[in-house]
């Protein structure tokens, strides 16, 4: 994010998401049971990028909630 002061850009804000302790062990452990891990998610793909890369698996971005939805149908 950018910081602006009368109408100049003044700084810049960097945001990370967070990762639970276990969220790494739990895909890992769901990958070694065979299961292929996407995380579909509303963030921008920059962002999604960011978090699948530390989770090693494939992130697909700006899903809308009826995607979402219907991906979780399809299960």
């Amino acid at each position: 994010m950018y910081v602006a002061a009368d109408g100049k850009t003044a700084g810049l804000i960097a945001v990370a998401d967070l990762l639970k302790n276990s969220t790494a062990a739990v895909v890992n452990e769901l990958k070694r049971a065979g299961l292929a891990i996407i995380m579909l998610t509303g963030d921008n793909a920059t962002t999604a990028k960011g978090v699948a890369a530390r989770l090693g698996i494939n992130p697909e971005a700006d899903v809308f909630p009826e995607r979402k939805a219907e991906a979780m149908s399809n299960c």
